[in-house]
């Protein structure tokens, strides 16, 4: 959400000749990621058709734990907003509004779901004010539904804040002078709520129940900031926010549901961290506040809203961008929880001049974070995958099924793998997938009938499908102990072409056959069972016009193994 508090004005980015180049400010940062974990280069999005890429204003994830990415575009065909979905190895528009809007705004909402609120593009002049459209629609099934106009609020609108329930719709806003906060039951009807002060430096709501919506706003420097329970129309005041007890607040706060009760809110602060803080019971918990370890000593101070994913996960992802004291020049931080809490945040490389982050964790734990750039309008983002390897697998006899076993390269807690199967000659398909803990081995249990010859691989999962990795095969039942060997076939002369080739994996087979300078004379293809023995007959009939002398065959197998040299000889 790009939210600038009315009260820093004074602070607005200055950019003198710089380069619409992305500039590195590597430091040797170690990551804040996970044991096993790493980012991809940072990588850049343009909508089609577009010349202004994409201002996201949520990132979030679908049923299926894919990113999705709600963003706002314009230049060539002109202004939109569109539903943005990864897809195998690039983003994809799957819908989109069909007319442009003054920054889309998250939503929090139950899990699955995906509403949105924005400002339109009309232009509504009052005697009091020039206003245009407060509006408010859902995507769901690929589609955004028809927007409801919620009220005619100031063109310029900086704080907008929504939320929704299974019953009930909320959107608070600060409309110039005044804070004003609206709910619906049923579609194209909102009653507004008598709320006092501003909100101009902020405002976030959130539902605590179906029927029960919890709001923070803040007025400005001099008011402190303020909570309400709000039950319909009823605005029932609570403790402060915790604001103060770590610094003067310096941008919108942001609200994400807890799943072990209550909700977590954060909020920018003056000295370049993030606060942190839970609602819950009616009480708020002690603030804590989220450092980031800067690539440059500058004397930062944040302003955007931090961003936290909106997943299942007890401790969000934190993301946030931050203002250089010396030269304006914004920068993103993202914070990765681990089991016991909040480690220092990571200043990511090659984020210089990025705004707005917005950030999501799909369904594998990797962490995907966008930003844009006011210097070439530019979507840029990134993600964390996995550099654990798996070995090839073992598989063991347990009871009436099978026990799967492989060990990682390296610790990776919290990374998944998928147990592909295969029986006798059929394909590849996954049959399970498995989340790693602390140590290195792994292992699942098969159960389906033993029937024919098992195939197995560990697939290392990541959606970016560029950075998916495959380990060697493994067999059941497994092999008799025999090498992996080509010889001459039983009652076979070393003319004929008859040949025995024992222990390949199972699967297509390659036969290569050379004359004593390494030239490549004959080659074919064949399957193999996967029993350990299979017969190979030379097609000798296409090659009668090779001289008389000595040749060498040798096999390639499914899981690339190659056997040692056969002799053979020609004598016609």
């Amino acid at each position: 959400m790009l939210d600038y508090t009315a009260r820093r004005a004074t602070r607005v980015p200055l950019v003198v000749g710089v380069s619409a180049v992305i500039l590195t400010l590597s430091c040797g940062f170690a990551s804040a990621l996970p044991p096993g974990k790493a980012w991809i280069p940072v990588a850049q999005y343009k909508a089609p058709g577009h010349t202004f890429a994409a201002i996201p204003g949520r990132m979030d994830t679908d049923s299926t734990g894919t990113p999705l990415i709600f963003a706002d575009v314009g230049g060539g065909i002109g202004r939109d907003m569109l539903v943005l979905r990864w897809a195998d190895t690039t983003w994809g528009v799957v819908a989109a509004l069909g007319n442009g809007t003054k920054l889309v705004r998250a939503v929090m909402s139950p899990p699955g779901t995906h509403y949105l609120a924005w400002t339109g593009l009309d232009f509504i002049e009052t005697p009091t004010k020039i206003s245009s459209s407060l509006l408010f629609a859902q995507y769901v099934d690929g589609r955004i539904t028809v927007p409801d106009t919620v009220a005619q609020v100031w063109l310029y609108v900086l704080t907008c804040s929504g939320a929704a329930s299974p019953r009930r719709r909320w959107v608070a806003v600060s409309d110039l002078d005044d804070m004003r906060l609206f709910y619906s039951d049923r579609g194209r009807s909102w009653t507004e709520v008598p709320i006092e002060g501003s909100g101009i430096d902020g405002a976030a709501v959130t539902s605590v129940d179906d029927t029960t919506a919890l709001v923070v706003w803040l007025g400005g420097i001099l008011e402190p900031g303020r909570a309400a329970l709000v039950h319909g129309s009823v605005v029932e005041d609570i403790d402060s926010p915790p604001f103060n007890a770590l610094g003067a607040l310096a941008g919108p706060m942001a609200f994400r549901r807890r799943p072990s009760g209550g909700q977590w809110m954060t909020w920018p602060t003056d000295d370049g961290s993030v606060g942190i803080a839970t609602f819950k019971d009616g009480q708020w918990s002690a603030p804590e506040s989220l450092k980031c370890a800067y690539r440059l000593n500058d004397g930062y101070y944040s302003k955007s809203t931090a961003q936290m994913s909106n997943d299942e996960a007890e401790r969000p992802v934190v993301a946030w961008s931050s203002d250089s004291a010396r030269n304006l020049i914004q920068t993103i931080c993202v914070c990765v929880p681990t089991d016991s809490g909040y480690p220092v945040a990571e200043n990511l490389e090659n984020s210089s001049f990025g705004g707005a982050p917005v950030v999501a964790r799909d369904k594998n734990g990797d962490v995907w974070v966008a930003w844009w750039t006011m210097v070439d309008g530019w979507l840029y983002w990134l993600h964390s995958q996995t550099t654990a390897m798996a070995s090839k697998p073992e598989v063991t006899a347990i009871g009436p099924g099978r026990q799967v076993g492989w060990m990682l390269s390296q610790p990776a807690p919290g990374s998944w793998w998928a147990v592909l199967r295969a029986r006798n000659d059929g394909p590849f398909e996954e049959a399970a997938r498995v989340e790693a803990g602390r140590g290195l081995e792994m292992s699942w249990t098969d159960s389906s009938p033993p029937a024919g010859v098992l195939r197995y691989r560990i697939r290392r999962e990541c959606l970016d499908t560029r950075y998916q990795w495959m380990s060697e095969v493994g067999l059941w039942p497994p092999k008799s102990g025999r090498a992996f060997k080509l010889a001459h076939a039983a009652g076979a002369t070393m003319m004929d072409g008859r040949l025995e080739l024992t222990g390949a994996d199972a699967g297509s087979f390659h036969v290569a056959v050379y004359d004593v300078q390494g030239r490549l004379v004959i080659e074919q293809d064949s399957r193999a069972t996967g029993t350990g023995r299979d017969s190979v007959q030379l097609d000798f009939q296409d090659t009668k016009s090779l001289p008389n002398g000595i040749y060498f065959a040798a096999v390639r197998d499914a899981s690339g193994r190659t056997t040692n040299p056969l002799k053979l000889v020609i004598l016609r």
